[in-house]
């Protein structure tokens, strides 16, 4: 039985924040890690939340589907090139960023009193 998987790892346009001469990472995880222990490693290694994590793989690059908890030995075979891609976080709702232009208008205002 394996107890290693080896994939390769890239972004969608061929970068990897932590590889600079070459496009491309190779990670060896435990076979019975999960999807989220996996998307935990990579966040840590590119600065990111694990949420933002978002994973790709064959072609063309589709999203892996599965919950946290799948087995990552159920999405990925040995030796697999994935795709990263960060998803960037949501922009808060349009009324919190109205108040805050307004506050900061308001305190404009009140330091050119003074």
């Amino acid at each position: 039985m394996q107890t290693d998987i080896s994939f390769r790892l890239r972004t969608g346009d061929g970068h990897h924040p932590l590889v600079v001469i070459t496009n491309q990472k190779t990670y060896t995880v435990r076979a019975n890690d999960t999807l989220r222990t996996v998307q935990e490693i990579i966040a840590k290694d590119v600065g990111s939340t694990p949420e933002a994590v978002q994973l790709l793989y064959g072609y063309p690059p589709k999203k892996i589907t599965g919950g946290p908890d799948t087995l990552i030995k159920n999405i990925i075979h040995n030796s697999d090139s994935l795709v990263l891609e960060l998803i960037p976080p949501p922009l808060p709702p349009a009324s919190i960023i109205s108040q805050s232009c307004h506050y900061e208008k308001k305190d404009e205002q009140t330091n050119a009193g003074v």
